[in-house]
């Protein structure tokens, strides 16, 4: 919990994020931003005051599973 984004990327690629709880954020959950080729499975993203994963300008090539 804290008061901007649980987790966020800026042109950053192939990262996982796997088997986390990303709650009670200010913002979102997790945000790409210019981040490709990532792998985000199995987390439990929730009660975000934004939405739960932010994929945002020229964030391509993202794997999203079972979140």
């Amino acid at each position: 919990m804290n008061d901007q984004n649980g987790i966020y990327f800026l042109s950053s690629s192939d990262n996982e994020i796997t088997n986390n709880s990303i709650i009670l954020n200010d913002n979102y959950g997790i945000q790409f931003h210019s981040s490709s080729n990532n792998k985000i499975n199995n987390n439990n993203i929730s009660s975000n005051d934004y939405d739960g994963i932010c994929l945002y300008y020229q964030s391509l090539n993202n794997t999203l599973k079972i979140n």
